[in-house]
């Protein structure tokens, strides 16, 4: 193995290392949706039984056959009818319940939120009194994130979808406007005709996929024909057929590249790439949240900017500076300067008024959420990628090396306007080897990039992951408490204090304490007062938190004269 095809190996793995560590270590199902309300209201107790569960989130959902289960407080499921959208409206879901003898049950739910993402919780309620402690069934399913093998295998087949795009997409835009011998190259042929297979082969592989991670079990769903109905019947399954047909004409587009330089071709290579882009703002983050419309038209204009930087890149590395017309290549390096500037002054804007639908003006927002801090890592490394590029404009100031023979002769500098300026030949392979060092990092950077998109497309926005609220269960000695604070922003908020027996019994908690601290700012005590609604569960209507920060919640239980259970959490506030 020659010294180049050991570098060519290494940096293969290192970059499929790149792209599947990040997907492993990111969550197989990440929340976008948010729920709002639930009725019978989480945790509390209702005289006589409900005719119906319902769930109420902050954007519409789609609720696949198992959407609500109701277990009683032993884990017997109880049969329910099939769950339906209340009135049409895409954000309630509900289901039947029989007749519900007095006691504790768990509902278990999960949705399938606008952009294709998973979300799963559990609550409890009670009916004419607590019966039992239902902590670790709610424990069980509220955790239940899906499968980490199913997640992993959706990430990987974005990340393929996306790179498949850039290949296709940019690498037809540079044969066709920048690289002068594109045409009529077998490699770029054969290129670009692999990219839009592997196109078509992900985006049908993406629906029995989506089955599966959006039924939340483990990777055997994924031959559920059952399931592949209800992806094609959602927005997701028509997005990702529009993308394969998309990309069949694409292999189409390959085949008959030598004719890349008349505007039919042109043409149609936009509308293919228009095609691609729309599929991806329509089945993801783009046509969700603030202002969708805007949003998609600017995830549209993101998709196009990075596939022609990034697609542009792998062919000026992987054909232009692989011909023996140095030249030509050259030249189509200097056109493609220009190209790259207008797709990353689009990736730049259309990234950056995304980043404000989906942060807003909070560096709260920004610094202290996955989705934001992942946004400074993906900023940081494309301006790190904009610094390689400019040393690569250097190696471009000076003269086109004369073209060879079998070149065209003559070629003109697009970027000067002047004929081609014969070079000594001991700088040919100077500049060869100086272009692929550049480009190589400029294209692995810039893999990377690709990467951190398809794990912030799993990612709540930081503006959703702010507003949640906060609840959390927490064991300590003989039992355990569920602590909630809604909406855990500075200012007012609401906390819920709910005690249960380690054996399963309702305490009767004579006095409840809580106490703030914000150690930060060496701030507190602050004394909570709390209301009792029940034997256990104390409320707080209107807690004054007056500033962010990791507040340190403790909340004291006194059972008898000398029988206390302590409770700590940290309360993340906004």
């Amino acid at each position: 193995m020659t010294r180049h095809a050991r570098h060519a190996a290494f940096g293969s793995l290192l970059l499929l290392a790149a792209m599947v560590v990040p997907l492993w270590w990111s969550p197989a199902a990440g929340a976008h949706a948010v729920l709002e309300s639930t009725d019978p209201a989480a945790g509390s107790t209702v005289a006589t039984s409900p005719r119906r569960i319902g769930l109420t989130f902050g954007e519409s959902v789609t609720a696949p056959a198992g959407a609500i289960r109701l277990f009683d407080g032993t884990g017997r499921q109880i049969d329910t009818g099939r769950p339906s959208h209340p009135g049409g409206d895409g954000t309630r879901v509900a289901v039947s319940v029989p007749s519900l003898d007095h006691g504790t049950y768990v509902v278990a739910w999960k949705a399938i939120s606008a952009d294709s993402h998973p979300v799963n919780g559990a609550f409890t309620f009670s009916v004419g009194a607590a019966s039992t402690d239902a902590t670790g069934l709610v424990t069980q399913y509220a955790d239940a994130g899906g499968s980490r093998a199913v997640g992993l295998l959706a990430g990987l087949v974005r990340v393929l979808g996306y790179g498949s795009t850039a290949l296709l997409l940019g690498g037809g835009a540079f044969v066709a406007w920048c690289w002068s011998r594109g045409p009529e190259s077998e490699r770029s042929r054969s290129w670009l005709r692999w990219s839009a297979a592997l196109g078509v082969a992900v985006s049908l592989a993406s629906i029995p996929i989506q089955g599966a991670y959006g039924e939340g079990d483990g990777i055997g769903q994924v031959v559920d024909p059952s399931l592949w109905g209800e992806v094609m019947s959602s927005r997701f399954g028509a997005m990702a057929v529009v993308r394969a047909g998309a990309f069949a004409v694409g292999i189409w587009l390959a085949s008959v590249l030598p004719r890349a330089r008349t505007a039919w071709w042109r043409t149609l290579l936009v509308a293919v790439g228009a095609a691609v882009a729309l599929s991806f703002a329509l089945a993801g983050h783009g046509a969700t949240g603030r202002w969708p419309v805007a949003g998609v038209a600017l995830d549209v204009a993101h998709v196009a900017g990075f596939s022609v930087w990034i697609g542009g890149l792998v062919g000026l590395l992987a054909w232009a500076l692989r011909d023996a017309d140095l030249a030509a290549a050259v030249a189509a390096a200097r056109r493609f300067s220009g190209v790259a500037l207008v797709a990353v002054s689009t990736i730049v804007v259309s990234g950056g008024a995304q980043g404000l639908r989906q942060v807003g003006w909070s560096w709260v927002a920004l610094s202290s959420t996955t989705y934001g801090r992942l946004l400074i890592a993906k900023v940081v490394l494309v301006l790190g990628v904009v610094g390689v590029a400019w040393l690569s404009r250097r190696h471009l100031r000076g003269p086109t090396p004369a073209p060879d023979r079998g070149g065209p002769a003559g070629d003109v500098d697009a970027a000067t306007g002047g004929a081609a300026v014969a070079a000594p030949p001991r700088s040919d392979g100077r500049v060869r080897r100086s272009l692929r060092r550049t480009v190589g990092w400029e294209t692995a950077g810039l893999a990377g990039v690709l990467v951190i998109s398809a794990v912030l497309s799993v990612t709540i926005p930081a503006r959703e992951a702010v507003e949640l609220p906060f609840d959390r269960i927490v064991v300590s000695g003989g039992g355990s408490a569920q602590i909630s604070v809604i909406p855990a922003r500075a200012g007012t908020d609401q906390i819920h204090v709910t005690v249960s027996q380690r054996d399963g019994g309702i305490p009767d908690i004579a006095e409840m304490t809580v106490q703030l601290r914000l150690p930060e700012r060496d701030l507190g005590p602050i004394d909570v007062p709390m209301t009792r609604l029940a034997s256990n569960h104390f409320i707080a209507e209107a807690a004054t938190i007056p500033f962010p920060g990791d507040w340190r919640l403790t909340a004291q239980a006194r059972t008898g004269e000398f029988d206390e259970q302590t409770f700590e959490v940290t309360v993340p506030v906004r």
